[in-house]
Protein backbone atom coordinates (compact mmCIF):
# COMPACT_ATOMS: atom_id res chain seq x y z
CA UNK A 1 0.00 0.00 0.00
CA UNK A 2 2.83 2.35 1.30
CA UNK A 3 4.51 1.81 -2.53
CA UNK A 4 1.38 2.42 -4.11
CA UNK A 5 0.01 -1.06 -4.85
CA UNK A 6 -3.48 -2.15 -4.21
CA UNK A 7 -4.18 -3.58 -0.62
CA UNK A 8 -6.54 -6.69 -1.02
CA UNK A 9 -6.00 -7.32 2.57
CA UNK A 10 -5.91 -4.42 5.01
CA UNK A 11 -9.43 -3.47 3.91
CA UNK A 12 -10.64 -7.07 5.06
CA UNK A 13 -8.86 -6.86 8.17
CA UNK A 14 -10.20 -3.38 9.44
CA UNK A 15 -13.44 -4.76 9.38
CA UNK A 16 -12.23 -6.99 12.39
CA UNK A 17 -10.01 -4.65 14.41
CA UNK A 18 -12.60 -1.35 14.36
CA UNK A 19 -11.01 -0.12 12.27
CA UNK A 20 -7.69 0.30 13.51
CA UNK A 21 -4.80 0.00 11.78
CA UNK A 22 -2.80 -3.36 13.52
CA UNK A 23 1.07 -1.33 13.49
CA UNK A 24 4.27 -3.30 14.26
CA UNK A 25 5.72 -0.90 16.70
CA UNK A 26 2.13 -0.27 19.01
CA UNK A 27 1.54 -3.80 18.77
CA UNK A 28 5.41 -4.66 19.94
CA UNK A 29 5.25 -1.91 22.62
CA UNK A 30 1.96 -3.12 24.43
CA UNK A 31 3.25 -6.77 24.10
CA UNK A 32 0.33 -8.06 21.66
CA UNK A 33 2.53 -9.61 19.30
CA UNK A 34 2.49 -13.77 19.17
CA UNK A 35 5.51 -15.38 21.17
CA UNK A 36 6.58 -16.68 17.86
CA UNK A 37 7.54 -14.03 15.52
CA UNK A 38 11.24 -13.65 15.90
CA UNK A 39 11.62 -17.42 16.14
CA UNK A 40 13.85 -17.84 13.23
CA UNK A 41 13.05 -21.79 13.23
CA UNK A 42 9.65 -20.54 11.57
CA UNK A 43 10.82 -17.78 9.19
CA UNK A 44 14.19 -20.08 8.04
CA UNK A 45 11.59 -22.46 7.20
CA UNK A 46 9.52 -19.81 5.18
CA UNK A 47 12.32 -18.06 3.78
CA UNK A 48 13.21 -21.81 1.78
CA UNK A 49 10.10 -22.45 0.86
CA UNK A 50 9.77 -19.08 -1.31
CA UNK A 51 13.34 -19.36 -2.47
CA UNK A 52 12.31 -23.13 -3.11
CA UNK A 53 9.49 -21.69 -5.77
CA UNK A 54 11.05 -19.09 -6.77
CA UNK A 55 14.95 -19.32 -6.53
CA UNK A 56 15.84 -16.25 -8.79
CA UNK A 57 13.74 -13.92 -6.93
CA UNK A 58 14.67 -15.34 -3.23
CA UNK A 59 17.48 -17.17 -3.29
CA UNK A 60 20.45 -14.61 -2.69
CA UNK A 61 17.76 -12.72 -0.66
CA UNK A 62 17.30 -15.22 1.68
CA UNK A 63 20.94 -17.02 1.55
CA UNK A 64 21.96 -18.81 3.46
CA UNK A 65 19.02 -20.97 3.15
CA UNK A 66 18.73 -24.28 5.53
CA UNK A 67 18.98 -27.60 4.14
CA UNK A 68 15.75 -29.03 5.52
CA UNK A 69 12.91 -28.29 3.37
CA UNK A 70 9.11 -28.02 4.35
CA UNK A 71 7.72 -25.75 6.76
CA UNK A 72 7.71 -25.19 10.47
CA UNK A 73 4.79 -23.77 12.45
CA UNK A 74 4.16 -22.33 15.23
CA UNK A 75 1.32 -23.49 18.04
CA UNK A 76 -1.60 -21.73 18.93
CA UNK A 77 -0.59 -19.39 22.11
CA UNK A 78 -4.38 -19.09 22.95
CA UNK A 79 -6.96 -21.64 23.14
CA UNK A 80 -9.70 -21.03 20.18
CA UNK A 81 -12.52 -19.89 21.15
CA UNK A 82 -11.28 -17.73 24.66
CA UNK A 83 -13.54 -14.87 25.25
CA UNK A 84 -11.84 -11.61 26.13
CA UNK A 85 -12.37 -10.78 29.68
CA UNK A 86 -14.41 -7.61 29.93
CA UNK A 87 -13.49 -7.40 33.23
CA UNK A 88 -10.47 -7.74 34.96
CA UNK A 89 -11.09 -9.38 38.20
CA UNK A 90 -9.75 -12.49 38.81
CA UNK A 91 -12.38 -15.69 37.82
CA UNK A 92 -12.77 -18.22 40.87
CA UNK A 93 -10.86 -21.51 39.96
CA UNK A 94 -13.95 -23.63 39.18
CA UNK A 95 -15.36 -21.13 36.99
CA UNK A 96 -11.61 -20.58 35.28
CA UNK A 97 -11.43 -24.56 34.64
CA UNK A 98 -14.95 -24.35 33.05
CA UNK A 99 -13.80 -21.58 30.86
CA UNK A 100 -10.93 -23.34 29.54
CA UNK A 101 -12.64 -26.64 28.90
CA UNK A 102 -10.53 -28.30 31.32
CA UNK A 103 -12.32 -31.30 33.43
CA UNK A 104 -9.71 -32.94 34.72
CA UNK A 105 -6.46 -30.58 35.70
CA UNK A 106 -3.84 -32.17 37.99
CA UNK A 107 -4.16 -31.86 41.85
CA UNK A 108 -0.52 -29.70 41.81
CA UNK A 109 -1.77 -27.23 39.03
CA UNK A 110 -4.74 -26.38 40.92
CA UNK A 111 -3.38 -25.83 44.43
CA UNK A 112 -0.26 -23.92 42.77
CA UNK A 113 -2.87 -21.80 41.41
CA UNK A 114 -5.27 -21.33 44.25
CA UNK A 115 -1.76 -20.19 46.14
CA UNK A 116 -1.39 -17.41 43.46
CA UNK A 117 -4.85 -16.45 43.59
CA UNK A 118 -5.30 -15.75 47.71
CA UNK A 119 -1.38 -13.94 47.73
CA UNK A 120 0.94 -12.81 45.85
CA UNK A 121 4.62 -14.86 45.31
CA UNK A 122 5.74 -17.89 43.12
CA UNK A 123 4.53 -21.56 41.81
CA UNK A 124 5.96 -24.15 39.81
CA UNK A 125 4.33 -26.03 37.67
CA UNK A 126 4.67 -28.75 34.72
CA UNK A 127 5.20 -26.73 30.95
CA UNK A 128 0.78 -27.18 30.13
CA UNK A 129 0.55 -23.86 28.55
CA UNK A 130 -3.25 -24.75 30.27
CA UNK A 131 -1.89 -24.24 33.56
CA UNK A 132 -0.83 -20.20 32.47
CA UNK A 133 -3.97 -19.70 31.38
CA UNK A 134 -5.90 -20.63 34.54
CA UNK A 135 -3.20 -18.87 36.44
CA UNK A 136 -4.43 -16.26 34.63
CA UNK A 137 -7.94 -16.13 34.70
CA UNK A 138 -7.58 -16.51 38.55
CA UNK A 139 -5.63 -13.62 38.95
CA UNK A 140 -6.24 -9.88 38.89
CA UNK A 141 -5.31 -8.17 35.95
CA UNK A 142 -3.81 -9.51 32.71
CA UNK A 143 -1.14 -12.03 32.68
CA UNK A 144 2.50 -11.29 30.95
CA UNK A 145 4.22 -14.20 29.62
CA UNK A 146 7.94 -14.05 29.06
CA UNK A 147 9.62 -15.98 26.69
CA UNK A 148 12.86 -16.62 26.14
CA UNK A 149 14.66 -15.39 22.67
CA UNK A 150 15.13 -12.52 20.49
CA UNK A 151 12.14 -10.14 19.35
CA UNK A 152 11.72 -9.74 16.34
CA UNK A 153 13.00 -6.30 14.59
CA UNK A 154 11.87 -3.04 15.71
CA UNK A 155 9.40 -1.66 13.18
CA UNK A 156 8.89 2.20 12.81
CA UNK A 157 7.34 3.01 16.07
CA UNK A 158 3.94 4.87 14.93
CA UNK A 159 0.65 4.49 17.43
CA UNK A 160 -2.80 3.24 16.42
CA UNK A 161 -3.94 4.69 12.92
CA UNK A 162 -7.33 4.99 12.27
CA UNK A 163 -7.99 5.67 8.93
CA UNK A 164 -11.08 7.70 7.52
CA UNK A 165 -14.25 6.21 6.57
CA UNK A 166 -13.32 6.35 2.76
CA UNK A 167 -10.58 4.18 2.89
CA UNK A 168 -9.32 3.84 -0.33
CA UNK A 169 -6.84 1.74 -1.92
CA UNK A 170 -4.50 2.37 -5.06
CA UNK A 171 -5.00 0.12 -7.61
CA UNK A 172 -8.03 -2.62 -7.55
CA UNK A 173 -7.12 -5.47 -5.57
CA UNK A 174 -9.26 -8.80 -6.21
CA UNK A 175 -12.83 -9.99 -4.80
CA UNK A 176 -12.40 -11.53 -1.66
CA UNK A 177 -13.49 -14.43 -1.29
CA UNK A 178 -14.05 -14.88 2.45
CA UNK A 179 -17.15 -14.64 4.17
CA UNK A 180 -17.71 -10.58 4.94
CA UNK A 181 -18.81 -10.16 8.45
CA UNK A 182 -22.86 -9.69 9.65
CA UNK A 183 -24.09 -7.54 12.32
CA UNK A 184 -22.99 -10.05 14.79
CA UNK A 185 -19.44 -10.34 13.80
CA UNK A 186 -19.46 -6.54 14.05
CA UNK A 187 -20.96 -6.28 17.78
CA UNK A 188 -18.20 -9.30 18.79
CA UNK A 189 -15.15 -7.08 17.24
CA UNK A 190 -16.79 -4.34 18.76
CA UNK A 191 -17.02 -5.72 22.11
CA UNK A 192 -13.38 -7.16 21.70
CA UNK A 193 -12.17 -4.01 20.89
CA UNK A 194 -13.55 -2.17 23.74
CA UNK A 195 -11.57 -4.85 26.29
CA UNK A 196 -8.17 -5.31 27.25
CA UNK A 197 -6.36 -8.28 26.49
CA UNK A 198 -6.15 -10.80 29.47
CA UNK A 199 -2.77 -12.35 28.14
CA UNK A 200 0.34 -10.58 26.38
CA UNK A 201 3.29 -11.92 25.39
CA UNK A 202 6.88 -10.63 25.15
CA UNK A 203 10.00 -12.75 23.51
CA UNK A 204 13.79 -11.19 25.38
CA UNK A 205 17.10 -12.51 25.52
CA UNK A 206 17.79 -14.28 28.65
CA UNK A 207 20.48 -11.33 29.49
CA UNK A 208 18.05 -8.77 28.67
CA UNK A 209 16.11 -6.47 31.46
CA UNK A 210 12.58 -6.76 31.69
CA UNK A 211 10.85 -3.69 31.73
CA UNK A 212 6.81 -2.99 33.89
CA UNK A 213 4.03 -3.31 31.21
CA UNK A 214 2.25 -0.27 30.44
CA UNK A 215 -1.10 -2.74 31.43
CA UNK A 216 -1.38 -3.52 34.84
CA UNK A 217 -0.41 -6.94 34.83
CA UNK A 218 -0.99 -9.12 37.68
CA UNK A 219 1.39 -12.63 37.01
CA UNK A 220 4.12 -13.32 34.71
CA UNK A 221 4.71 -16.26 33.06
CA UNK A 222 7.60 -17.95 32.74
CA UNK A 223 7.61 -20.36 29.82
CA UNK A 224 11.47 -21.35 30.63
CA UNK A 225 12.78 -22.15 33.63
CA UNK A 226 16.03 -20.44 33.84
CA UNK A 227 14.42 -17.15 33.20
CA UNK A 228 14.55 -14.92 36.21
CA UNK A 229 11.74 -13.39 37.50
CA UNK A 230 11.37 -9.75 37.16
CA UNK A 231 12.11 -7.24 40.47
CA UNK A 232 8.79 -5.72 40.09
CA UNK A 233 6.39 -9.08 38.54
CA UNK A 234 3.56 -9.77 42.15
CA UNK A 235 2.93 -13.27 41.15
CA UNK A 236 5.10 -15.62 38.97
CA UNK A 237 4.31 -18.56 37.50
CA UNK A 238 7.28 -20.72 36.57
CA UNK A 239 7.27 -24.00 34.43
CA UNK A 240 9.74 -26.97 35.29
CA UNK A 241 10.87 -27.21 32.12
CA UNK A 242 10.98 -24.95 28.94
CA UNK A 243 7.82 -24.55 27.10
CA UNK A 244 8.08 -24.17 22.88
CA UNK A 245 5.96 -22.18 20.88
CA UNK A 246 6.42 -23.49 18.03
CA UNK A 247 6.49 -27.24 16.54
CA UNK A 248 3.55 -29.78 16.30
CA UNK A 249 0.37 -28.88 18.69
Amino acid sequence: RERGHADAVLPALLEFTGGRVPEEGWLRGADLLPPWLGDERVHRSHRRSLADKDPVHYGAAFAPLPEEPGYVWPRPALPRGLPRRCDPAPLPVDAALAELGWPDPPAPVVAAVRRLAADEGEAVVPPDPRAGLLAGLCTPDAALWLVPGAPPPCAAERGPRHLPDDRAVAGTPAASAARPPGPEDRAAVAAECATAPAFRFRRRPPEAPVAPPAAPTGLVVLSDPTTPAPAWARRVLRFTAPMDFVGPP
